[in-house]
């Protein structure tokens, strides 16, 4: 469970009310609480229920790809 909730907690949306109060009590500040998103539909509908604006960013990321592949086939023969 998100936030290793106990039963209890979850009955109560304790961690529903923690974040609720955390961005309550910044919301003046010019300070950003990024939510990340999440592949976990539970995860990024509780994230959704704060109203948050989606802003995409671009990710890079290195890749050994064509050579890795080549790699081994050229160790192969």
């Amino acid at each position: 469970p998100f936030g290793a909730s106990t039963d209890a907690g979850r009955g109560y949306q304790s961690m529903r009310v923690l974040l609720d109060a955390l961005i309550e009590q910044n919301a003046e500040q010019a300070i950003t609480f990024d939510f990340e998103g999440s592949n976990i539909p539970s995860i990024a509908e509780f994230f959704q229920s704060f109203g948050p604006e989606k802003k995409p960013y671009p990710f890079l990321q290195k890749s050994a790809f064509p050579y890795s592949w080549l790699d081994r086939w050229r160790a192969s023969k």
